[in-house]
């Protein structure tokens, strides 16, 4: 059986698929899709929303819910057709992380897909002949490998234009992820080696290389991250070092368009940053939009996967936090932490209980001209891989985290 979510109350179904897996002892499968109104006319008859588009945002956004609750932890969202405000559903099903998910769809249909390319499997309506199920077989195959490179918003489509544009989950893309600063090399190594390592891996420079082809992000991995010779990836990619070298230059060429210049990025140990983070963290601590406006540059950039929804200048960025989060002063608490080399903040967010969740993980990127890019990452999931607690005020979590600081003291 196959469920429309966007016909449906997600707690409630939240609740009975955990019932019904256990129950099972852990044999259930949700089959999930949009529905439509050409059985019947029952969505047209009964007035709910019948633009298919808007019906996938709702699907995208209530299966992201359902993975959060079936979680067992508090959920914490607020999205555009969906709020849930620390909820927490237990128990968990047997089947963990989660229910396995079949999505359905009418062949030729491409978008159906590739959602099912990020979940379990795929429930086809209406098929015509047995050949479409090997066409359907091989279409979510090549999916699969076609969103494999991880990536942030700015590299699938334009800004939105309006700070009120709806903020909606995509779980198509394999977005890319912060990597804990505590998980990196250890602190004694020569200080030239750790800024040239860390240049490698900072988050704006791992997301420039979805602009790169497949070739050249592997020869630059191989020759920038690794320092291979040139020789010995050529031999990997059996190809010449002539050719190795001419790819090195490309890609770095085509980098250079997307980065901030590497003379204007500051390191974590740069005088003044510990002051600028500090007054970025006050800025959405007090809610104070002034604030932030001073911090800003003028082309910032604010990302939040996994929306797809992304800003693009300070006036833009800044419309979108007051709009949205800086409401009421001691709505957030930002802890320090380190990611992917460079300073951030695990967010906590106070619920209506007046406890502060875990929200997200902000990487601000710091140029001596203000700060040009925010991303923030909305997954809880990440605090444990930063060794912090769901709930701040935990002995883990404090002001400065001791195995994660965002500033060498």
């Amino acid at each position: 059986m196959v469920t429309p979510l966007a016909r449906r109350r997600l707690a409630k179904v939240a609740r009975e698929t955990v019932t019904l897996d256990r129950l099972s002892g852990g044999r259930l499968t949700l089959g999930v899709g949009l529905g439509s109104n050409r059985f019947g006319a029952e969505y047209s008859g009964t007035g709910e929303q019948l633009d298919d588009r808007l019906r996938g945002q709702m699907l995208d956004e209530a299966l992201q819910i359902l993975a959060a609750a079936w979680s067992g932890r508090p959920v914490h969202h607020r999205g555009a057709h969906y709020t849930i405000d620390g909820l927490r559903f237990l128990p968990r099903p047997v089947q963990q992380p989660g229910v396995p998910v079949w999505v359905a769809g009418f062949p030729g249909n491409a978008r159906p897909l590739r959602r099912a390319a990020h979940y379990d499997g795929f429930f086809p309506v209406n098929l015509d002949h047995p050949d479409q199920l090997a066409e359907i077989t091989a279409a979510i195959a090549g999916a699969r490998r076609d969103t494999a490179a991880p990536s942030l918003p700015s590299g699938l489509a334009g800004p939105a234009q309006d700070p009120q544009a709806p903020v909606v989950p995509s779980l198509e893309v394999p977005w890319l992820q912060p990597f804990p600063g505590a998980l990196l090399s250890g602190r004694g190594e020569d200080p030239a080696a750790v800024a040239a390592s860390r240049a490698g891996i900072r988050l704006a420079w791992v997301a420039a290389l979805q602009y790169l082809s497949a070739r050249q992000r592997a020869i630059l991995i191989l020759r920038y991250v690794l320092e291979w010779p040139a020789a010995q990836a050529a031999e990997l990619l059996g190809t010449t070092t002539t050719a190795v070298n001419s790819g090195l230059r490309r890609a770095r060429a085509q980098l250079a368009q997307a980065l901030p210049a590497e003379d204007e990025l500051t390191e974590p140990s740069a005088p003044g940053q510990r002051a600028m983070l500090e007054r970025f963290a006050a800025a959405f601590e007090n809610a104070d939009a002034t604030a932030l406006a001073e911090l800003l540059r003028e082309d910032v950039t604010l990302e939040m996967p996994p929306a797809r929804t992304w800003f693009a200048g300070r006036a833009a960025v800044l419309g979108f936090y007051i709009d949205r989060a800086l409401d009421a002063p001691g709505r957030f608490r930002m802890v320090p932490v380190m990611a992917n080399g460079q300073p951030a903040f695990a967010v906590y967010q106070r619920d209506r209980e007046g406890v502060y969740r875990a929200d997200a993980v902000t990487v601000p990127t710091l140029t001596t001209t203000g700060i040009a890019r925010i991303i923030t990452f909305r997954n809880p999931g990440l605090f444990a891989l930063f060794g912090l607690p769901m709930d701040y005020g935990a002995a883990a979590a404090g002001p400065q985290s001791a195995r994660d600081p965002a500033v060498p003291p």
